[in-house]
């Protein structure tokens, strides 16, 4: 009997994912639409991965340029699969759970990406009730990160303390803290 490649492999396993009546139950209120969590696919995925004797690891790692990555390799003896993305901050209300947030979000994404899973094309759907946010430009970005410590008090009450948090605000906030900068600096 022929031993069958990772990449063969792979696609069985996700031909019987897609054949599961899988139920998503998590619930986003705000945009209000449903989505996979881990718990909906996850223990169907270990049982074949197990039984196809694939290994999945699951990682954050930095390249050589200092870029974080989150990366989701499939092992099955000397073949491979690698799944990569670069990861994003999550803002949750202290650190740590900031960084279970990020974990749980990438080894989803992951995950889904490994097994071809599908939702709902959010970006697209383009919720009309859905408000557009207008993030800082990068010029507020280093206008602020350059003038932080004149507005050191206001930035630790926003919770932000690096420069992609300082991208996550809206124009509007960011707009409000450069004036602040230029009147602090120039009084």
């Amino acid at each position: 009997m022929e031993d069958k490649s990772l990449f063969e492999l792979l696609q069985e396993i996700r031909f019987a994912i897609s054949k599961t009546e899988l139920k998503k139950s998590g619930y986003n209120a705000f945009a209000k639409f449903s989505y996979f969590e881990l718990k909906d696919f996850l223990p169907t995925a270990v049982k074949l991965f197990n039984d196809a004797k694939i290994t999945p690891i699951f990682n954050i790692e930095i390249d050589p340029n200092g870029v974080e990555y989150a990366v989701l390799v499939l092992y099955k003896g000397a073949e491979r699969i690698c799944f990569k993305v670069p990861t994003a901050e999550a803002n949750g209300s202290n650190p740590i759970q900031s960084l279970g947030a990020k974990i749980t979000y990438l080894r989803r994404y992951l995950y889904m990406v490994c097994l071809d899973l599908v939702e709902n094309d959010i970006v697209d759907a383009g919720d009309p009730k859905a408000e557009k946010v207008d993030y800082a430009t990068p010029y507020q970005t280093e206008k602020i990160y350059t003038g932080r410590e004149v507005i050191r008090e206001e930035l630790l009450a926003l919770n932000v303390k690096t420069k992609n948090e300082i991208k996550g605000l809206t124009r509007d906030k960011a707009s409000e803290l450069c004036n602040l900068i230029e009147t602090r600096s120039n009084g």
